[in-house]
């Protein structure tokens, strides 16, 4: 029964994931945000288990600026 309400709760999140990416970017830079927003999801899911199991293991602007580097990759942006 858990495994279902999150199975529930995860693929909604990566739903709103995937309409953010189909919704800002054109298809030419994007073509696939479901598969971009299931890595995504991944390494938020990935930095947050980190977060709670090893409090000092990595630090939340890391985590943020690691998170950056992955959208920017993903979504075709200017680092800058």
């Amino acid at each position: 029964m858990l495994r279902g309400v999150i199975a529930t709760l995860d693929e909604r999140w990566r739903g709103v994931i995937t309409e953010l990416i189909a919704e800002g970017w054109p298809p030419a830079i994007h073509t696939r945000p479901a598969r971009a927003a299931w890595r995504i999801s991944a390494l938020i899911d990935g930095l947050a288990v980190q977060r709670v199991a090893f409090d000092d293991a990595v630090s939340p602007s890391d985590a943020e600026a690691w998170l950056n580097v992955a959208l920017q990759a993903e979504l075709g942006l200017d680092p800058a």
